[in-house]
């Protein structure tokens, strides 16, 4: 239902955004750079592969709040889904996993190298807080 777009409150979309905005702000405060990655469904590359409302609904709002957004679709199209996920579930395979990590890697490795070449958290990483014990 997600994926068509059918049946999916805006209610749920707005507390989805709402997280994303309280996570933002954290972001800033610690001079992170926030990058959204929405991870398709396997049922993307069958029948439903032209759904992507969900996708398209997360692009225009981190494009309103100036944060970076990467959808692996295309590049997962490229490899084909059957070497993505596995045959019998909807998570990724091994190989899978490599590809997401590639795709990761080749978009954002050029954020990470400007972060660490200009200094920024990465210099003075947030406190941890833990529960006690």
């Amino acid at each position: 239902r997600v994926v068509s777009g059918k049946d999916i409150p805006q209610q749920n979309y707005q507390q989805m955004f709402d997280y994303l905005g309280r996570i933002q702000d954290f972001c800033k405060k610690y001079d992170v750079e926030l990058i959204v990655v929405v991870i398709p469904t396997k049922s993307q590359f069958a029948a439903l592969q032209n759904f992507s409302v969900f996708q398209d609904r997360v692009e225009a709002w981190s494009k309103t709040r100036a944060i970076t957004f990467l959808d692996p679709r295309t590049y997962f199209d490229r490899v084909g889904a059957e070497r993505i996920y596995f045959s019998w579930d909807p998570h990724f395979s091994v190989e899978g996993h490599e590809h997401y990590a590639a795709f990761l890697y080749q978009r954002t490795a050029s954020i990470i190298r400007r972060a660490v070449t200009q200094g920024s958290a990465l210099d003075q990483p947030p406190a941890i807080h833990r529960a006690p014990h």
